[in-house]
């Protein structure tokens, strides 16, 4: 008790007007913005000061010893509110974070599919073209083609309805015939 009637005597309004001035300016300086009103930084700090949860040096002025709280009280309040304005990284139902970045394809890579799919539709042009008039062999491309997945043989002969070694004959077949696709160009 002895601390607040000692420093009671010292809060006159000039310097209550001073410690506003300081208060503002220190918010602006930090952050740009106003967290608290600066009034209420500078009643926190005579609180804690009053409280004895500040202690203030007896060779310290008052208006030093004050600026330095709300210095502090400032530091923390801009800390506490950047930490508060951070959300969690969104993720999926799975809870993987979701990679904004990755599902949006860049204008190179957009260039490139395309280029790719013209390719290779030109590829698949050729291939049919090569294998007109046979048309098991064209079915049996079209299966591989749209098949998620590599198809093992029995896989592709209960497609075909045909028996395992007319598999393997047709992939024979075809690798003669398309014999032009890996071979260089002479």
């Amino acid at each position: 008790m002895q601390n607040v009637v000692d420093a009671a005597p010292s809060f006159d309004p000039l310097l209550v007007e001073r410690l506003v001035l300081f208060a503002r300016r220190r918010l602006w300086k930090l952050t740009g913005r106003v967290l608290d009103r600066p009034e209420d930084y500078v009643h926190r700090a005579i609180e804690l000061t009053l409280a004895g949860k500040r202690q203030r040096d007896p060779e310290c002025p008052m208006f030093t010893h004050l600026t330095g709280i709300i210095s502090s009280l400032v530091s923390h309040d801009v800390e506490s509110a950047a930490n508060r304005s951070t959300a969690d990284w969104p993720s999926q139902a799975t809870g993987e974070p979701i990679d904004f970045a990755a599902e949006l394809p860049t204008p190179e890579e957009d260039i490139i599919a395309r280029e790719s799919e013209d390719q290779q539709n030109l590829v698949l042009g050729k291939v049919f073209q090569a294998l007109s008039g046979e048309d098991d062999l064209c079915s049996f491309v079209r299966l591989l083609i749209d098949a998620p997945e590599a198809l093992a043989p029995r896989d592709l002969a209960d497609a075909l309805h045909i028996p395992v070694d007319d598999v393997y004959l047709m992939r024979k077949r075809l690798r003669r015939r398309l014999r032009f696709l890996v071979e260089p160009e002479a």
